[in-house]
């Protein structure tokens, strides 16, 4: 019976399934610890672009939410917040790179100061870099390049300023749920 190919598909196919609700299980479970982003979560879709919220957790054991936009194409990834000439207090633009990699930014077109937090696999808080307005006419060649400094999965930016207003800092831990 568990001979003929057709079965041995079957049960490919199940264990692949088991697998897939036991990692689910894990990861629903996990605790977020002190000093990370507890939520990157909450998302109502609007066309390809989500809208989303993220709770930061900080080392005086407080807690800072912003929502903000997710962008997980190319296309969003690579215009983020070009153009945007103001951004509220409590909102920011969540990077979903979809693997994790070593990642360099810059900061053409963009308008405002920001933070780039690059977060790793483990959602952990890796590097902070607090990026300046570039002048308009820089050629690309010019700009000042912020790097990740180890593979990132996300990167998350805010207003500049932002970290180091609320107690953000690397090392801290943060958690996914969508």
């Amino acid at each position: 019976m568990f001979g003929t190919p057709r079965a041995k598909v079957f049960i490919a196919v199940a264990l692949v399934g088991v697998m897939v609700i036991a990692q689910l299980l894990v990861f629903v479970t996990q605790e977020p610890s002190n000093n990370d982003i507890d939520d990157i979560g909450g998302v109502d879709e609007v066309g390809s672009t989500y809208e989303s919220e993220i709770t930061f957790h900080t080392a005086d054991d407080s807690t800072v939410i912003i929502g903000s936009q997710v962008a997980d194409t190319i296309e969003e990834r690579e215009t983020g917040l070009m153009y945007v000439s103001s951004l509220p207090e409590d909102e920011g633009m969540l990077f979903d790179l979809g693997e994790s990699r070593n990642v360099t930014l810059w900061m053409k077109n963009v308008e405002i100061p920001l933070d780039m937090i690059f977060v790793d696999k483990d959602m952990r808080i890796i590097n902070i870099e607090e990026a300046s307005v570039e002048l308009q006419n820089t050629s690309d060649s010019e700009l000042i390049r912020y790097y990740s400094g180890s593979p990132a999965l996300y990167v998350i930016e805010t207003n500049g300023g932002f970290c180091s207003d609320n107690g953000i800092t690397p090392g801290t831990r943060d958690r996914k749920s969508v």
